[in-house]
């Protein structure tokens, strides 16, 4: 008959795609979200009058059809933003994304490293014949590309733990190489020095509401089709005797209830979900577990006495030297903007687990981020009306090398664990971009399908049938 009825843990971007693609086939979806309202990190929060994004705040899509979904999932309110960038390298600003104008920002030292490092790479693909060219036609020694990882691979590795080379040489513009004649290229060279800014990059998508709609979006159409969302459910234990997941225990913030499921989805962190099985994993397993690592999100918001801010742009601080890396003023609500006389700066922290911050009180993180604001010109003290702090534990799975094992050995118990499936950002252990936790929604949502109308075999002519040479070779 197939899977009638499954249940998702986490009400995050994956877990309410996943839902929305099985309840469209007729597939009955409970979702289990622990906090006030659904989104996980990718999420919109209003404070003193103002919103500002939690996580993600940005879309890049290279793929049209997913792109097509969430344009029609979004309807009127998905535009394409103006937002563009700024880095503060070495104490003074620079356009983002690189331009020719950015040439005139950047200090000559990095400018002398980076043209030492083109020529040495033009140098030895020329050397290495038709394979050399080949890469060079393909963008592998692009003047631009390394300006980025020397203005970046602080940030690069503070963030992501990698180095710069991490980044694909098109992350910011997103355009390809092509091969045109020298004069046409100093000619669009000359003219992108008088051109206007382009924004962030040039298929970056933003809905207009905050990047939290799409979540309250899929939530309206959850609920319009018949799905079932429980917000501030904290799942108590899950039943899975004999190694095949058979009912849910939550309390819904009025009682205890049990439930039966056939399938059980899982978004939340690998740490929060092991120890709610019931019976527990091996000592072993919950061993490893804790070793896992996650790098956590702090964000900083002041309320400044200040009645003009740039709200379309970003402030990239990519230096180690500052404990954020990322500024921005927040979107003034509606009602605001008619009488807005304050504004709202809206400060980022990536820390690791291990960080001081995280014991830290509003005050005493407001007073180690105030000199970078101040000498960024962002902030001065007697703007400040008011802080506060927002802070998300399990932000991003940190994923090195002992990450990468661990991960292993939970994944082997997990797959011998009938009905039940991990999805999502934690559970591959590695930062993603939204459109990876579309795709991966996507493809858990047809996994399920899949089980539910299984495909034909196809069948074999006898010409291709095994044979005792043909086994003999494989």
């Amino acid at each position: 008959m197939g899977i009638r009825e499954v249940t998702i843990l986490g009400g995050g971007l994956c877990g309410l795609m996943t839902a929305w693609k099985l309840q469209e086939a007729g597939v009955r979806t409970r979702i289990l979200e622990a906090q006030p309202e659904v989104g996980g990190l990718a999420k919109s929060v209003t404070w003193k009058g103002f919103r500002f994004d939690i996580g993600p705040n940005l879309f890049m899509p290279r793929d049209p059809l997913l792109l097509d979904e969430i344009k029609s999932l979004m309807g009127g309110s998905y535009q394409v933003p103006l937002r563009q960038s700024r880095l503060w390298f070495k104490g003074r600003w620079i356009s983002y994304p690189l331009t020719t104008r950015s040439l005139l920002e950047i200090p000559w030292p990095i400018l002398a490293q980076a043209t030492a490092e083109f020529a040495s790479l033009q140098l030895r693909y020329r050397l290495q014949g038709e394979e050399g060219r080949e890469r060079l036609a393909q963008g592998d020694a692009r003047y631009g590309a390394l300006l980025d990882q020397l203005l970046l691979s602080e940030q690069v590795h503070q963030i992501w733990q990698k180095p710069s080379s991490f980044l694909s040489p098109s992350w910011t513009t997103q355009s390809k190489p092509q091969e045109r004649p020298a004069m046409e290229r100093i000619a669009s060279l000359v003219r992108q020095a008088f051109r206007v800014p382009t924004p962030y990059t040039r298929s970056l998508h933003f809905p207009s509401e905050g990047i939290g709609s799409i979540a309250k979006r899929l939530q309206a159409r959850l609920l319009q089709a018949g799905a079932e969302i429980h917000t501030n459910a904290k799942v108590q234990r899950i039943l899975a005797p004999h190694g095949e997941v058979q009912g849910v225990v939550f309390d819904d913030g009025e009682r205890v209830r049990q439930v039966e499921t056939e399938y059980l989805f899982s978004t939340i962190p690998l740490p929060s979900l092991f120890p709610l099985l019931d019976p527990l994993p091996p000592h072993s397993i919950l061993e490893r577990l804790v070793r896992l690592r996650h790098r956590s999100l702090l964000i900083l918001s002041l309320l400044l006495e200040r009645d003009e801010a740039d709200t379309q742009r970003w402030f990239y601080f990519p230096a180690k030297q500052y404990p954020f890396f990322r500024a921005s003023f927040a979107q003034p609500l509606p009602e605001q903007r008619q009488r807005q006389q304050h504004a709202c700066l809206s400060v980022e922290c990536m820390l690791p687990s291990d960080h001081p911050f995280h014991r830290a009180t509003t005050e005493e993180i407001l007073q180690r981020c105030l000199p970078g604001l101040q000498e960024a010109r962002l902030v001065t003290p007697h703007q400040i009306i008011e802080a506060s702090v927002h802070r998300e534990i399990f932000a991003f799975p940190e994923g090195g090398q002992e990450d990468e094992e661990i991960l292993r050995h939970l994944q082997s118990f997990l797959t011998g664990t009938r009905r039940l499936r991990a999805v999502g950002m934690h559970s591959a252990f590695r930062a993603w971009t939204l459109e990876q936790t579309f795709r991966e929604a996507l493809r858990a949502a047809r996994g399920i399908l899949d089980e539910n109308y299984p495909r034909r075999p196809t069948k074999v002519r006898p010409a291709l049938a095994a044979s005792p040479s043909s086994s003999s070779e494989s």
